[in-house]
């Protein structure tokens, strides 16, 4: 009887149990080692200055001539339908902020709309994205940039209700900061006209 008993009550689960124990501690302190690995490591990840500037020069090497492209400072796109605007490919080559680190550095389409990537001078091709939450993506073919000159993605809506992107020439009124929509003057015809969400 005594060694029934002793079978019965003999602790097997024990070490179980604890392992369980240790497992769940561990899976409850990784956010915060998460946490504390992003502050204490700060070398390990690269500044927001680099993580732009390197949007902005992908397409040219230092001292070759360039045009800038840019969006236009509507709304922050979790406001409204009328999502930034941001070239996301050049002929074809992409372009986006996030394949440089921006979404660990907390930079999205809202934040890097407005900075200047810049185009070498000649005839592109260039897809954007933005106009809905998603990120439409819209394609304007056969555009000729010419270097010195700055350029800006916008849109409006025909007559019919529909939805076009522009790509526009404009000079820059630095009365207003770039965030303001009266910085840009656009005094020219767009140079290519799409219907958003085209891609042919």
């Amino acid at each position: 009887m005594n060694h029934l008993i002793d079978v019965v009550h003999r602790p097997t689960a024990r070490p179980t149990m604890t392992l369980n124990g240790s497992l769940m501690k561990a899976l409850a302190a990784l956010p915060l080692a998460a946490a504390l690995w992003g502050c204490a490591s700060p070398a390990t990840r690269v500044p927001v200055e680099t993580i732009r500037a390197n949007y902005q020069n992908q397409l040219v090497k230092p001292g070759e001539p360039f045009a800038t492209l840019s969006g236009y400072p509507y709304r922050h796109y979790m406001d409204t339908a009328w999502a930034a605007y941001v070239p996301s490919r050049v002929d074809g080559t992409v372009t986006g902020i996030r394949q440089f680190g921006g979404a660990s550095a907390g930079l999205y389409s809202p934040h890097v709309s407005l900075l200047k990537l810049k185009i070498p001078p000649g005839r592109h091709d260039v897809m954007v994205s933005g106009g809905k939450l998603t990120g439409e993506q819209t394609l304007l073919k056969n555009i000729e940039f010419r270097a010195g000159t700055s350029y800006v993605i916008t849109e409006k809506t025909s007559e019919k209700g529909q939805r076009l992107v522009l790509i526009s020439a404009y000079q820059a009124d630095t009365q207003f900061s770039i965030g303001e929509k009266e910085h840009y003057l656009v005094e020219s015809p767009a140079l290519a006209v799409a219907p958003l969400g085209s891609t042919e």
